[in-house]
């Protein structure tokens, strides 16, 4: 399963790449009353995350593992400084709790705000909303079992962090999500989990 994953997440990256060297970003321009056109972009996304369960249970060992995020995104233009973007996207949230190995499968949807500083380069900070289809857990001598029932099913966080989009539409951005409630269900200790990521997009 873990080759399997890993070999369509350097196939779409590879894909990515390959596109970005021959695309042109292409606007999609609504003219307003104003001097300067809203612009419309959209694409795919891929890259990789690591999660971060903090818990103040002092007997539990939250590991960071690597996940996989894809999917595509959505950007309004309004000027030259200024954007707005939402992404629905693929995310598994990986890490290890007293050696056994936890994946939670999620569909996220982060809005957020763009203020460009300089030339492609984007200071960001927005909300982010999700929901998990599915959680697995890995003992660390075992089968894989089903253990969603330990999860909430709904998830909150605030995305904040930086991008840089080249002119042939290649971005790269860079985030870290707060957790904003909690993780597992009936638990006696505070638990959040915060996420870092870094994923390629191009926009079209």
């Amino acid at each position: 399963m873990k080759k399997t994953t890993l070999l369509i997440a350097i196939l779409s990256l590879l894909n990515l790449v390959s596109a970005a060297q021959n695309n042109t970003i292409r606007q999609r321009r609504i003219m307003t009353g104003s001097a300067e056109p809203i612009e419309l972009f959209f694409g795919p996304k891929i890259g990789g995350n690591y999660s971060f369960l903090s818990t103040t249970d002092i007997n539990s060992q939250a590991v960071p593992q690597p996940g996989l995020l894809i999917g595509g995104f959505g950007e309004i233009k309004v000027n030259r400084w200024f954007s707005a973007t939402i992404d629905v996207l693929y995310s598994s949230t990986c890490f290890k709790l007293n050696k056994d190995l936890t994946i939670l499968h999620n569909i996220i949807a982060p809005v957020m705000a763009n203020f460009y500083v300089w030339n492609g380069l984007a200071v960001k900070a927005g909300f982010q909303v999700g929901f998990m289809a599915t959680a697995n857990e890995l003992p660390f001598e075992g089968k894989l079992i089903n253990v969603s029932e330990r999860f909430h099913t709904f998830e909150m966080s605030i995305p904040v962090g930086l991008s840089y989009t080249f002119n042939n539409g290649l971005v790269i951005d860079a985030r870290y999500q707060i957790g904003v409630l909690e993780m597992l269900k009936n638990s006696p200790f505070e638990n959040r989990c915060s996420v870092l990521s870094l994923s390629l997009g191009l926009k079209f």
